[in-house]
């Protein structure tokens, strides 16, 4: 593990992905080479994915609030948008980034609704609070 963590982490800019996906080939006892590793980034792209429309789904019931043809049209649209699509099945860091905007834009949305000062914190906007 120690090498993997060298590796990955010499670099400064290191992603969030990559040293995820390195501690979990690791726990799982694969290597960079195993296709087995290969099979649990993708696995783990999927859920990033999955997440991502779970955090769409809560958005738009913020949006859209008692109105289930709405959230279920976008619903759709979101999950099966081809970009969406074909980059939940390839390693890579695109998904994991998606999924942080949305959860923001999803923390930001709460912000709007209720005047909590944490939500604030944890979206990052203070240019949404009131004046």
């Amino acid at each position: 593990m120690r090498c993997l963590w060298r590796r990955w982490l010499g670099n400064v800019s290191t992603p969030l992905y990559y040293a995820a996906g390195a501690v979990l080939v690791e726990a799982a006892g694969y290597t960079a080479a195993d296709d087995g590793s290969t099979v649990l980034l993708r696995a783990m792209n999927g859920l990033a994915g999955l997440l991502n429309c779970w955090l769409v789904f809560l958005c738009l019931r913020l949006l859209f609030p008692n109105n289930f043809q709405a959230e279920a049209a976008g619903l759709l649209l979101a999950a099966f948008l081809p970009p969406h699509l074909y980059l939940s099945h390839y390693v890579t860091n695109e998904t994991l980034a998606g999924l942080f905007v949305t959860a923001a834009f999803y923390c930001y949305l709460r912000v709007l609704e209720a005047d909590n000062s944490w939500l604030y914190v944890v979206s990052g906007s203070r240019s949404a609070q009131p004046c």
